[in-house]
């Protein structure tokens, strides 16, 4: 684990991405809506590898171990919403949904890095 200011800084690289994310969603779907499952699938993945681009650019080092670090943090509270939660959606939407997370977030600061 990084110390003094480089903690510091990944600290507030994951927390931009996951801002980032909860952020995009939301006004994602206040736009779009959720009625057409697999468009929003498409978008929360899009939004889930900025946020992992986001981290993954303002961590100083190990760029994608941050955006994995993202994936896992959002991971978290999202599989303990879609608990609280199952059965409002098909089970197939929510699966995906929580499978796509740390992957996209991953793939968000691999992009970065090949960018960099």
């Amino acid at each position: 684990m990084p110390e003094g200011p480089q903690a510091v800084r990944s600290v507030v690289a994951v927390g931009a991405g996951f801002f980032a994310i909860q952020m995009l969603t939301l006004g994602a779907q206040k736009l779009l809506g959720t009625g057409n499952l697999p468009l929003t699938l498409v978008y929360m993945a899009l939004i889930e590898a900025l946020g992992g681009y986001i981290t993954a650019r303002l961590a100083v080092i190990r760029p994608v171990m941050h955006s994995f670090a993202l994936g896992v943090f959002t991971f978290v509270p999202s599989l303990a919403l879609a608990l609280l939660a199952w059965g409002s959606m098909p089970t197939w939407f929510q699966v995906t949904a929580l499978l796509l997370i740390v992957p996209m977030t991953m793939l968000g600061g691999k992009l970065w890095r090949a960018s960099a």
